[in-house]
């Protein structure tokens, strides 16, 4: 996200939680600032379509929101999203968040969101469809998956942060099957340990960001 852009959502998200709404100033700002996206966003808000689930006893939480085409996972403590657009533009740096993922930051700003709790035991079952149906040659196992994360665990515990072009080509190296920048985003922003953090299409050791 661009300076200009993050101070504005900032300072929009900061009002919201405040005030419980967005006033007409911070409403042409967000426009201004992210165009079209925002118009969906703000769409998206006000017609219920995001959906906050709490797993239980866990505490752990996903959000899907409903846009045009679907219902997409959004891991807003990642920066990841399900949607396409994530992968072809945000990825790719042509933009800095997909709507999807602004209209989970403002559902929750201004306390606009359906509210669900699951129990831990579902979590596996409401998630993996939104990260098994990402493009890709073959399904992986579970375990298959934990050891990619693993493996990448071990490479960024000596870096600050790789970006995503780094990690692929060291799996591929390591033997690993081949995963497009796509899928390896789905394996590593659904870790229930969230050991991971991205920004910048770039990824890094949640523990390290935290220090």
């Amino acid at each position: 996200m661009t300076g200009a852009e993050e101070e504005t959502l900032r300072a929009s998200l900061d009002e919201a939680k405040r005030t419980g709404q967005l006033c007409a100033a911070a409403r042409n700002q967000l426009s201004a600032a992210f165009g079209d996206r925002y118009t969906n966003a703000d769409m998206v808000v006000e017609t219920g379509r995001v959906c906050r689930v709490a797993f239980q006893p866990s505490g752990r939480i996903v959000w899907f929101v409903s846009g045009k085409e679907k219902e997409y996972l959004v891991l807003p403590h990642a920066g990841f999203c399900s949607c396409e657009d994530f992968y072809f533009r945000v990825i790719s740096r042509k933009e800095t968040l997909c709507y999807h993922l602004l209209a989970q930051s403002l559902a929750e700003a201004l306390n606009k969101y359906v509210r669900a709790e699951e129990n831990d035991g579902r979590y596996n079952e409401i998630v993996d469809p939104s990260v098994t149906e990402l493009e890709h040659p073959r399904k992986l196992a579970r375990k298959d998956v934990e050891t990619i994360r693993l493996f990448v665990v071990g490479i960024l515990a000596d870096v600050t942060e790789l970006p995503f072009e780094s990690i692929v080509g060291a799996l591929t190296e390591a033997g690993f099957p081949s995963l497009t920048r796509r899928h390896l985003s789905a394996i590593l922003a659904a870790d229930k340990s969230r050991r991971f953090a991205s920004k910048n299409a770039s990824w890094s050791l949640r523990a390290r960001e935290d220090e």
